[in-house]
């Protein structure tokens, strides 16, 4: 009977070990946001969404009563980036901006907007 209550202590402590370890590699998977964006489009409507997702993350997922400025980036982007690539690419935020014109320098701001439980991408 002994036998028996020790192998359950042990399974019990590899189970939570194992989940642990599980947890800590799922939260080191998470990227930062980089705010000076350059490079093709692609590059940086990538860096662009786990920004934006960084931002409702921070604003609990659209339940933070309070509107928050969460970042603010520099973009120069190779190519032309307009609105619609950027409601095709983060469906999930609305761009304040018709297009971002190639090889000039533009200070997008990421806004938790908490009247419409958006992000907001805003040229400033």
């Amino acid at each position: 009977m002994d036998v028996g209550k020790s192998l359950s202590y042990i399974m019990l402590l590899l189970v939570s070990l194992a989940a642990l370890i599980i947890y800590v590699s799922l939260v080191q998977t998470e990227r930062e946001c980089v705010t000076n964006l350059q490079g093709n489009k692609l590059k940086i409507l990538g860096n662009l969404k786990r920004c934006v997702d960084a931002c409702w993350r921070k604003s609990d997922f659209g339940n933070s009563p309070y509107s928050e400025d969460c970042y603010v980036m520099t973009i120069n982007s190779s190519s032309t980036i307009t609105a619609n690539d950027v409601k095709k690419f983060i469906p999930d935020c609305e761009p304040e901006f018709s297009l971002l014109e190639e090889n000039v320098e533009h200070k997008i701001k990421i806004r938790y907007d908490a009247s419409t439980k958006k992000i907001r991408l805003i040229l400033t």
